[in-house]
């Protein structure tokens, strides 16, 4: 031994996929009992929209019916008197202008997510080793609380 500290690199080794998705690559100040430190960095998660449809099966047409019935443009409706295409027409926008609205309340918008594929470096391999990674800081966590 020369008496020298020497520095020895830590190495994080990637592909151009990796690269496209690691963000904020740094060597943590966290102690790590070891001759080396942690090394840090964040995956930007690519995450699909949401998906947002009405499911037509889960409309709550008690309510819907109970809208209608004490919807004020349909009772008028019913009053009205209708003597012209004209008359017809306005009568029909109306009530389907109120039918779509009290609809969309009892079957409102329901959001769904698309299962996100794992990415492309995540193999079977990477997951082993996550999880012994995982099982050990547990372990150390609960020996040196």
């Amino acid at each position: 031994s020369s008496g020298i500290n020497a520095e020895y690199g830590d190495l994080t080794i990637s592909n151009q996929k990796g690269l496209d998705i690691i963000e904020n690559w740094r060597i943590s100040k966290e102690h790590s009992n070891a001759d080396h430190r942690y090394i840090r960095f964040n995956i930007e998660v690519i995450t699909q929209k949401k998906t947002s449809k009405r499911m037509e099966l889960n409309t709550d047409w008690e309510l819907y019916s109970w809208l209608i019935s004490n919807a004020k443009t349909i009772k008028e409706l019913q009053d009205c008197t209708i003597t012209s295409q004209e008359d017809l027409d306005s009568a029909s926008r109306k009530l389907t202008v109120e039918i779509i609205k009290f609809w969309k309340i009892a079957c409102p918008i329901t959001y769904t997510a698309k299962k996100l594929k794992p990415p492309p470096w995540y193999t079977k391999e990477v997951a082993a080793a996550k999880n012994v990674v995982t099982k050990n800081l547990k372990k150390y966590r609960r020996n040196n609380q």
